[in-house]
Order: structure tokens, then C-alpha cells, then sequence
């Protein structure tokens, strides 16, 4: 089971994906956050500036996208759909057209390495975040191409949505920033952009309601509207489970009941 989360930054979806993950291991079953990044979790005492860490990014995504591109250790299909999407939202930025499509290459790896697993796989940025950023950085996406993107992506079994108040997301933007080193922060979109963000979320959000049908959407401001959340989805992915004979608990792991 895949689940993915969406939302503008600063709304919480890295803390969700991982109170979720450790919600669903402690009830026993096989659960896991991939391809996630929390910024600021990299600086440390030995590289204050960041440098170091900004050079393995850079590094990591020059071979990622050499190699997929070149070597074909991807499929042909995820790189296709790389190309695709960016076509479809081009940013105006070449840095972030760039950035984007190489993530989205290895989104895409990723995505099909755990599209079979019995495990229950989240997403804190999948495909949809991924649409949102491009449109984010396009600066002028219309509803056409939205469409088209969303149609061409993968579907996850469970889509999460995350928001809070612009001035609650404008005081977590700061405070990550605060704990950023100075090499990280030229990774990050300005506090503006990402401020941005909101209204073409709700684009895609009503855009998905068309298509995929209700989507659980949630703000989690503070620890217990987050365990609430958290419980709420527990139970809906139990009984996606329970409806379909899942396979995400861990080997002995007891069986439990859904209602």
C-alpha cells in the first residue's frame, strides 16, 4: 500500500509521514517513509556551513540523473514521465526545471521499487507535491495542464492533504530557515514562493475531488490535532487492509481486529 501526502510547505507533512509510520509499526505492521528529507536534520558540528552536505546533493543528483539518463538504470518510462511532466509545467527557472526533473526521475524509481511491496509505503512528496511544485515555479499553469499531469502520474492508495493558516505556515518557514546552514538555504525556494503555494494546492485539491474522489485533508496545528489525524487515517488504511486482504504486518506479528 502506497500513501501519499501533498500540501504547502511548512504544513507538516514530514511529521505526519513519520507519527503515521511509527503509529502503524507500534499496532504491528511493516511501515516505512521513503524518499524523505527534513531540512536542517543534515547540519552538524563538523560542517557547520552546510557545505559539505550541499556538495553530496549536488553530487547525488548529477549521478542520479547521468546515470538514469545514460545508463538506463532506470526504466525508460520513468524518465519519460520525468520529461513529460516538466514539459507539461515547465518551470521558469532553468535551475528548477532541472531540480524538479531529476527528482521526479527518482521519484519515479522509487515509486516502482515499492509499488509491489507488503509493506505500507509513505510518501511525504510523491506525485502530487511534485505537480504542485512545478505549477508553483511554472508561475502560470492553467487547469488543462494540471489535469494532464495528474492523469499521466501513478495513483496512490491513500492521498493526504495538509494545510494550516498562512500565518502559522509563514512562522514555520522561519523557523526552518533558523535551523538551516547557510549552504542549505540556497536549496530552498524564498519564503514568497513557498507562501505561494496555498492557492494552487487547492487547485489540485479540487482537481484530484473530480477524479479520484474525496481526499482525507487535515491541520495538524499542534500535537493533538496530529495524533487525532493520525489515528483517523490509522483506521481508514486498517480497513483498506482489512477489504482487501493486505499483507503489511510484520512477520508474527499478531492480526489486528478491524471492526
Amino acid at each position: 500500500m502506497i500513501i501519499e501526502l501533498f500540501g504547502p510547505p511548512g504544513s507538516g507533512k514530514t511529521t505526519f509521514a513519520y507519527a503515521l509510520s511509527n503509529r502503524l509499526r507500534e499496532r504491528g505492521y511493516a511501515s516505512s517513509v521513503v524518499l524523505s528529507y527534513r531540512p536542517g536534520e543534515a547540519s552538524s558540528a563538523f560542517d557547520p556551513g552546510g557545505i559539505i552536505t550541499a556538495a553530496r546533493r549536488i553530487t547525488r543528483a548529477i549521478i542520479v540523473t547521468f546515470s538514469m539518463t545514460f545508463f538506463m538504470f532506470g526504466d525508460q518510462s520513468e524518465i519519460n514521465l520525468a520529461i513529460s511532466l516538466v514539459r507539461m509545467l515547465p518551470p521558469k527557472s532553468f535551475i528548477w526545471r532541472v531540480r524538479l526533473g531529476q527528482y521526479i526521475m527518482r521519484l519515479s524509481k522509487c515509486w516502482s521499487n515499492h509499488s509491489d511491496s507488503t509493506e505500507i509505503v509513505i510518501f511525504d512528496q510523491a506525485f502530487v507535491q511534485a505537480i504542485c511544485s512545478l505549477a508553483l515555479f511554472n508561475q502560470a499553469a492553467d487547469e488543462r495542464a494540471l489535469e494532464r499531469a495528474l492523469a499521466v502520474t501513478p495513483k496512490a492508495d491513500v492521498v493526504i492533504r495538509l494545510d494550516a493558516p498562512r500565518e502559522v505556515l509563514e512562522a514555520r518557514l522561519h523557523a526552518r530557515l533558523r535551523h538551516e546552514a547557510v549552504m542549505e538555504r540556497l536549496f530552498e525556494a524564498r519564503l514568497g514562493t513557498n507562501l505561494e503555494a496555498g492557492p494552487i494546492v487547492e487547485r489540485v485539491h479540487d482537481l484530484l475531488l473530480k477524479t479520484s474522489g474525496p481526499i482525507a485533508c487535515f491541520s495538524a496545528l499542534d500535537q493533538p490535532a496530529l495524533r487525532e489525524a493520525v489515528g483517523t487515517i490509522e483506521e481508514e488504511i486498517l480497513a483498506k487492509l482489512g477489504s482487501s486482504g493486505g499483507a503489511a504486518h510484520q512477520q508474527g506479528a499478531p492480526l489486528p481486529v478491524i471492526p
